[in-house]
């Protein structure tokens, strides 16, 4: 198996990295690679990603090895803020996010270019959280569709519906099995639209 590496592409998703962080007020990144084995490849990667964040100054760079990357997500997640790293890297570490978090269905990846987005569940495996049909988790499709509106400048109504997850979740309202719960899909979202239109009303008075 070979994995391609080219100063372009690496210069291109670390730009959008830093870029990023300037615009949403993030100071942190790590720069996840396995250099110390992979030294073409990953050392490319790294060599590449620390030249690009010298044009950054406010930003804190550092580098980690993916296996401690890891364990630390783990152990301490708190003690990051951005992940800058390639895409088989990403798999793994957006799984132990998953993990960590309590379920896949509450997810979001964003596919982006220079013109163009797409936002959806970021593991692929909402369908595999239950045996049932009837009971899987829609929150990742609802939090894509935030992405979206976050995407038009829509934050107020991002903000809303991220607001009313939020409050089904901390008081286990009607939540699906891979969340504890034991409601279907449909009365999930039964319960999503009574709490959005409360606080719409609430936000209107």
């Amino acid at each position: 198996m070979y994995k391609v590496m080219t100063v372009d592409k690496v210069r291109q998703i670390a730009t959008f990295a830093f870029e990023y962080m300037r615009s949403h007020d993030r100071h942190k990144v790590a720069c996840v690679h396995k250099a110390n084995i992979m030294k073409m490849g990953d050392g490319l990667f790294l060599s590449t990603c620390r030249e690009l964040a010298k044009g950054y100054p406010e930003m804190e760079f550092r580098d980690m090895i993916v296996d401690n990357t890891a364990m630390q997500l783990v152990m301490r997640p708190s003690q990051f803020d951005v992940m800058l790293l390639p895409n088989l890297y990403g798999n793994i570490m957006i799984s132990i996010a998953a993990g960590l978090v309590g379920s896949p269905g509450l997810l979001v990846g964003s596919n982006v270019n220079e013109s163009l987005a797409v936002f959806e569940p970021a593991t692929r495996s909402v369908a595999n959280q239950s045996r049932s049909p009837d009971h899987l988790d829609p929150i990742s499709l609802i939090l894509a569709y935030c992405h979206v509106l976050r995407r038009l400048n829509r934050l107020m109504e991002s903000e809303t519906i991220e607001a009313c997850i939020t409050h089904l979740i901390a008081n286990k309202i009607n939540l699906t099995p891979d969340l504890g719960g034991s409601a279907t899909t449909d009365q999930f979202l039964e319960s999503f639209i009574k709490e959005y239109v409360k606080l719409n009303d609430t936000s209107k008075a």
